[in-house]
C-alpha cells in the first residue's frame, strides 16, 4: 500500500478529489498515511464522509477517484479506495463516542445511508434524535440490496454501535405512514426513505408469479429456488449485476439482457467485468415487449447516429424472438413510494421530492435528503445530502428556538 500511495503527486487541483461526489481530501489523507499520523487520517476520512469505509467497497471508484487520477495518463493510477478501507476499518473499529448535552429533538425517517450520516451528525452536535426504520437492521438498501460478496454487512453494525453510544433512539420495525404525526414532538424531520419503490417495464404479462423485481430479489434471494433454473436479468445498473451475479451464486442459469450495448451500460466496469468472470451470460441489443407463461419475447434493437450525431437505440420493426425462461428479474430503475407522498401532501418536481434551497420540503420543518431528492444515485451521493442537509436543518432549529 505504501508504494502505491507514495507515487501520489499531491496534486493542487487533484482531480480525484474533484471527481469525488463528496470531495474526499485524498491528497491530505496520503500525506497523514505517509507520516505514520494513521488515526488523524482515519479521523478526517470519517468527519468528511462518516460512510466512508461503505463507500471505500461500494463506490464506482472508476468513475470517480481512480478514475480521475492524473496517473491514468501513465496507466498506473493510485487505487486510494484500499487505503480508504484500510484506514476507515481501523478508525471505526477504535472509535468511542460520547453523547453531550441534548438539544432539540429532531425525528428522522428512514435508515438506509442518508438517514444514518443524519443522526450521527446531529448527534454529535448534541441533538436528541429518534430514527425510526420500518425493517429489522438499518442501511437500507446497503443492508438489503447490495450483496454479501461486495460488502460485508457486519460493518454496518459498527455504525448501529456509533449511534448507540450517541443515545440516538432507534425504533426498528416502525412504518410512519402520517409524518404530520410526529411535528408537535420534534423540531424538525428529515426525510430519508429512499426509492423504495421498483420501476415496472411497462410491457404485457409482467404481473406474472414469475416476474420479480431486482431489489426484492436481493432482499431475501434464498426464497426464490433459482438452482439449475434460467434467470434473465433486465437492465444493466449495479443492481441488475447484484442480482444476476446473486443468482448465479445460488445456482442458477443466469442472463443480463440490455437493449443496449456494453459501452452504454450504466454499470461500473468492475462489477460488469466480475459478472462476465462469474459465468453471467449477456445478451445485448434486446428490449423486452411481452411476458408469457414460461418465456419472454424479445424485439431486437440497433444503434443509429441521428442528424445531429447522437446514438439513439431503436427497436428493429418485425424482429423478435422468445426465449424461455424460469425467473425475469426486472432492475431498470427505482421510484418513490408515491402513496407516502401523497397521503403527506408533499409535493413532486419531475419524479422526485419538491424541495426547496434549504432543502426542506413543502411542509414547513420536514426536510429531506438521499435518493427522494436526487433520484437512483450513489452511497457517496446520500451522504452527501444528508451532510448538506444538516447543516439546514441546524440553522431553521437555531432560528426558531430564537423566536420562541
Amino acid at each position: 500500500m505504501k508504494h502505491d500511495v507514495d507515487r501520489c503527486l499531491k496534486c493542487k487541483k487533484a482531480r480525484c478529489q474533484i471527481g469525488c461526489p463528496i470531495q474526499t481530501p485524498i491528497p491530505e489523507v496520503i500525506t497523514l498515511y505517509l507520516n505514520n499520523e494513521l488515526e488523524q487520517a482515519g479521523a478526517l476520512l470519517f468527519h468528511n464522509n462518516p460512510l466512508s469505509l461503505v463507500c471505500s467497497f461500494v463506490c464506482d471508484h472508476q468513475k470517480q477517484c481512480y478514475g480521475n487520477c492524473i496517473l491514468n495518463m501513465k496507466n498506473q493510477p493510485i487505487p486510494f479506495y484500499k487505503l480508504e478501507q484500510d484506514l476507515s476499518k481501523r478508525y471505526l473499529e477504535s472509535l468511542n463516542l460520547q453523547a453531550i448535552s441534548k438539544k432539540e429533538s429532531i425525528a428522522i425517517i428512514g435508515a438506509g445511508p442518508a438517514g444514518i450520516v443524519s443522526a450521527l451528525l446531529l448527534a454529535l452536535e448534541g441533538y436528541k434524535v429518534t430514527l425510526f426504520e420500518k425493517m429489522s437492521k438499518i442501511g437500507g438498501m446497503v443492508q438489503y440490496g447490495i450483496p454479501n460478496f461486495r460488502l460485508d454487512k457486519s460493518i454496518l453494525m459498527n455504525y448501529q454501535k456509533l449511534l448507540t453510544q450517541l443515545h440516538v433512539d432507534i425504533k426498528f420495525n416502525t412504518e410512519v405512514l402520517d409524518v404530520n404525526e410526529l411535528k408537535n414532538n420534534y423540531s424538525a424531520i428529515i426525510l430519508s426513505t429512499g426509492l423504495g419503490n421498483s420501476k415496472k417495464l411497462g410491457i404485457k404479462g409482467e404481473h406474472q408469479h414469475h416476474v420479480i423485481s431486482a431489489i426484492d430479489y436481493l432482499k431475501d434471494p434464498e426464497r426464490y429456488p433459482v438452482k439449475h433454473k434460467k434467470v434473465i436479468v433486465i437492465g444493466a445498473g449495479n443492481v441488475a449485476m447484484d442480482a444476476a451475479r446473486t443468482a448465479k451464486f445460488y445456482g442458477g442459469e443466469s442472463y443480463i439482457y440490455y437493449r443496449k450495448t456494453f459501452d452504454e451500460m450504466p454499470a461500473s466496469k468492475l462489477e460488469i467485468q466480475e459478472a462476465i468472470h462469474e459465468g453471467v451470460q449477456f445478451e445485448l441489443l434486446k428490449a423486452p415487449i411481452e411476458i408469457l407463461e414460461s418465456s419472454i419475447v424479445f424485439a431486437n434493437c440497433m444503434n443509429i447516429e441521428d442528424e445531429s450525431g447522437i446514438i439513439k437505440t431503436k427497436i428493429i420493426p418485425h424482429k423478435t424472438e422468445t426465449v424461455d425462461v424460469d425467473y425475469i428479474i426486472y432492475a431498470i430503475s427505482q421510484t418513490l413510494d408515491t402513496n407516502f407522498v401523497d397521503s403527506n401532501s408533499l409535493v413532486i418536481n419531475k419524479h422526485i421530492l419538491d424541495i426547496d434551497e434549504t432543502m426542506m420540503t413543502s411542509i414547513d420543518g420536514i426536510f429531506a435528503c438521499g435518493d427522494i431528492i436526487t433520484g437512483p444515485k450513489t452511497v457517496v451521493d446520500a451522504s452527501n445530502t444528508a451532510k448538506e442537509v444538516v447543516g439546514h436543518v441546524i440553522e431553521y432549529v437555531k432560528k426558531k428556538r430564537k423566536f420562541s
